[in-house]
């Protein structure tokens, strides 16, 4: 009786541990290619011991104001509480100059996630960070970041980590490691002959991102290759691995769900934005701290001590920086 006592123990402790995570990817044709990538990562988990259920809402050339105005969408979102939802803006829209991405996406990102969080407290937000076009997109040439794929990467690097700081969610740079490969292993294709979608490599390489991301651990010697060769397979999983778990400060992967936060009244401090004013980043006091100075691709730029009120970022470029004193929080501020 004792042994069936024990036995039936074990057995609810697995079950509760092993509860299957809920994801909805919200997105377009990125999200949709070679079989979904919903059940690409579906598949990769289970080969490494992890049930999910997966879903999506994506319709291509759909951007988030379009997935805002569609009511399958909405109905898929409230549909349940959601563990896990991943929102994937259209291609291009992030990669424009700020002032275009704070009307063109910043918006619509904010209101999807106000309608995510306020379905459930407890799930967590995700941003899918894309990948630059090949050779950029020389379709526009009023904006010559667009125009190169560094450029273009760069661009949307950044506006994916600000939606995540400003809505309370996380980044799945999939852009990053994507930009790892193309820089290390060039002879992977990861794009189809558009230049754009992603090749089976592509989508493969992106599971590897949401499976480092959202379970904060290494894809490495997941028996599921979608048909990929032994080589190839591990030197994307690989990537990914170190791309996420090297930054997930950066990507703000170590932020708990809300309700963990609430529940042990600990509520972490909300980000804000500060701009630099000549060459100078202004404290609301004085203050006696380490830091370091993040580029929002996850580069150290710099690091030291700061003792007062101000801090000299002359000898930094313009763009968007994260900035992490001592042990608080990052915060995110601007160079004009």
């Amino acid at each position: 009786m004792k042994k069936i006592l024990l036995v039936s123990l074990v057995l609810l402790s697995s079950l509760c541990f092993a509860q299957t995570k809920s994801i909805l990817f919200v997105g377009n044709s990125y999200t949709q290619c070679n079989g979904g990538l919903e059940n690409m990562l579906k598949s990769l988990a289970a080969s490494k011991g992890i049930e999910i259920e997966a879903e999506q809402a994506a319709i291509g050339g759909y951007s988030l104001k379009k997935h805002c105005n569609n009511q399958q969408t909405l109905d898929k979102i409230r549909s349940k509480n959601w563990d896990y939802v991943v929102l994937q803006e259209f291609s291009l829209n992030p990669a424009y100059p700020p002032e275009v991405v704070d009307t063109l996406t910043y918006p619509y990102a904010k209101i999807l996630s106000d309608m995510i969080h306020n379905q459930s407290i407890c799930t967590q937000l995700y941003f899918y960070m894309t990948w630059g076009r090949k050779n950029g997109y020389s379709n526009d040439t009023t904006y010559m970041p667009l125009t190169t794929y560094d450029g273009m990467q760069r661009r949307l690097a950044e506006s994916y980590c600000e939606m995540a700081i400003d809505n309370d969610g996380s980044v799945a740079p999939v852009g990053m490691a994507w930009k790892y490969v193309r820089d290390n292993y060039p002879e992977i294709e990861l794009y189809t002959e558009d230049n754009s979608h992603p090749s089976p490599q592509g989508t493969y390489l992106a599971a590897c991102v949401f499976y480092a991301s959202i379970f904060k651990s290494s894809p490495e010697g997941a028996k599921f290759t979608y048909g990929l060769n032994e080589k190839e397979a591990n030197i994307l999983q690989q990537a990914a691995a170190i791309v996420v778990l090297n930054n997930m400060e950066i990507w703000r992967l170590d932020i708990k769900p809300k309700c963990e936060e609430y529940e042990s009244g600990k509520r972490s401090v909300v980000t804000f934005s500060t701009i630099a004013v000549d060459g100078k980043l202004m404290f609301n006091k004085n203050i006696i701290s380490e830091y370091t100075i993040y580029s929002y691709t996850g580069k150290l730029c710099k690091q030291g001590k700061v003792h007062g009120s101000t801090l000299d970022v002359s000898d930094l470029l313009s763009g968007l920086y994260l900035i992490k004193l001592g042990n608080d929080e990052a915060q995110k501020f601007i160079i004009e």
